[in-house]
């Protein structure tokens, strides 16, 4: 697929947000640098930047269909892994209030993909992307900016034991999750304070 040629892009963050991110900003960009703190395994297995990748996980329709848009063969390929696939209301027992719900055909059909198996899938077609570098190990420190401070040039990182600069991005994107540290980088430089909102869901696990 050529790109438009708009130079280089950061993304700080393997997650399936940064791998997504990657993916979709490949069309556009020359390059694509995406950075990780983790050593990212090549086999699907839980790593210490996704606390929750151990836990039970299930891809829902609409998200199957958008992944399988980007990354065409994806589901059968999670289904050849032995990721089971079924229908969500039919083959699932759904309770609510304490009470059991009647089950029936949706339609709808649910992945029973863990984390680290999706993770794996996709970061292993991203990766194979000509114009996607993928480097672990690199945990990013701060964001660089234009000398006037105005515009977010870039990042720094250390790598290997050794601080590595990027500053000539046209574009950085933040995909590293609720540790995020940009709000604070921004805030050293003079930025103001990011506003947050929180949405409390009212959901459990039991």
């Amino acid at each position: 697929m050529r790109t438009s040629g708009h130079g280089r892009a950061v993304v700080i963050g393997a997650s399936l947000a940064g791998l997504l991110a990657a993916r979709a900003l490949h069309e556009t960009f020359e390059e694509i640098v995406v950075l990780d703190r983790d050593t990212l395994p090549e086999r699907p297995e839980p790593r210490r930047g996704v606390p929750q990748g151990g836990h039970v996980h299930g891809l829902l329709t609409r998200g199957m269909q958008e992944m399988d848009e980007m990354f065409e063969g994806l589901t059968a390929e999670l289904i050849d892994f032995g990721a089971p696939a079924f229908d969500v209301q039919e083959e699932m027992h759904w309770w609510v209030d304490g009470r059991l719900l009647a089950t029936g055909s949706s339609g709808m059909t649910v992945l029973g993909a863990g984390r680290p198996l999706l993770e794996t899938a996709i970061r292993r077609r991203v990766a194979a992307l000509p114009n996607v570098d993928i480097r672990p190990e690199a945990a990013v420190t701060d964001l660089v900016t234009t000398p006037d401070g105005t515009r977010v040039i870039g990042v720094r990182a250390i790598a290997a034991g050794e601080e590595i600069t990027i500053d000539d991005a046209n574009m950085v994107v933040d995909a590293s999750g609720r540790g995020s540290r940009t709000r604070h980088w921004l805030g050293r430089l003079g930025y103001p304070e990011v506003e947050e909102q929180r949405i409390e869901t009212q959901v459990r696990s039991v």
